[in-house]
C-alpha cells in the first residue's frame, strides 16, 4: 500500500516558502529594495546579537579580577544592547542611507532611495557577525578558566598586529576588520546597481558611509 501523498501543491508551497526566506537572507545584489529586504536585514541583526548575547553571557563571568558586581553591570549593559539592536540598526541604518545617497547624487548619480536603505541594512547585518564571532572566540578562551583583560580583546582584523598606541589608533584599527571590509565590498557593489551607475561611483559611496562610521568612533575614543 502506498503512503500518504503529500498535495502537490503543498509541496510547492513549502518549497517556494523556504526560496523566499533565502532569498531575503542572502539576497542577490538585484533583488535589494524588493519587498522584504528592509525588514529581513533589521530581523537578522537582532537575531545575531541575541545569539551573541548567549554566549557572552557565561564569559562575562570568567573574567578575572572584574568582581560579581562588575560582571553583573556587564551583563545588563549587553542584555539592554542586544534588545536595542533592532532600534539602532534601523535609526543607524537610516543615518547612514541619507548619507550614501547623499554623496550617490552629487557625484551625478541616481540611487533608488529603497535600494540604497536595503543595502546599508544587510551591511549592518554582516557587521554583527563581528559580534558573533567575538563571542564564540571568548567562549573557546574561557573553556581553560578565568580570563585576563588582555585575554577580553578579541582580534579580527589589523588589531591583531599589535598593541595599538591609543585608543583613537585602536578604534581605527578596528574599522579594518575582516568584517568591515566585506561590509565596504558589499556597500560598494550594492550603491553602484542601486543608481544604476559604475562601480568607481559606488566605491565612492561606500568609502563615504565608511570614513564616517569609523571616523566618529575614531573621534569618540579619542575625546573618551
Amino acid at each position: 500500500m502506498d503512503g500518504p501523498r503529500v498535495p502537490v501543491g503543498g509541496a510547492r508551497g513549502g518549497a517556494g516558502l523556504m526560496d523566499r526566506i533565502a532569498s531575503l537572507v542572502l539576497p542577490r545584489i538585484s533583488d535589494l529594495g524588493a519587498p522584504g529586504t528592509l525588514l529581513a536585514p533589521v530581523v537578522i541583526v537582532s537575531l545575531l546579537s541575541l545569539l551573541a548575547l548567549a554566549g557572552l553571557e557565561p564569559v562575562l563571568g570568567a573574567a578575572a579580577g572584574q568582581g560579581e558586581a562588575v560582571a553583573s553591570v556587564m551583563r545588563s549593559s549587553v542584555r539592554l544592547l542586544a534588545l536595542l539592536a533592532p532600534v539602532f540598526t534601523m535609526i543607524r541604518g537610516g543615518a547612514l542611507s541619507c548619507v550614501a545617497w547623499a554623496v550617490l547624487v552629487l557625484i551625478g548619480a541616481a540611487p533608488r532611495f529603497r535600494c540604497v536603505a536595503s543595502a546599508v541594512l544587510y551591511g549592518e547585518a554582516v557587521l554583527a557577525l563581528q559580534g558573533l564571532w567575538i563571542s564564540l572566540v571568548l567562549q573557546v578562551r574561557a573553556a581553560g578558566g578565568t580570563l585576563s583583560r588582555h585575554q577580553l580583546h578579541v582580534a579580527s582584523g589589523l588589531d591583531g598586529l599589535g598593541v595599538p598606541s591609543s585608543p583613537a589608533v585602536a578604534a581605527l584599527v578596528q574599522g579594518l576588520s575582516v568584517f568591515h571590509l566585506v561590509w565596504l565590498l558589499l556597500l560598494c557593489l550594492a550603491f553602484a546597481h542601486a543608481a544604476t551607475t559604475t562601480r568607481l561611483r559606488g566605491a565612492v559611496a561606500a568609502l563615504a558611509v565608511w570614513s564616517l562610521v569609523v571616523g566618529l568612533t575614531v573621534l569618540r575614543a579619542a575625546l573618551g
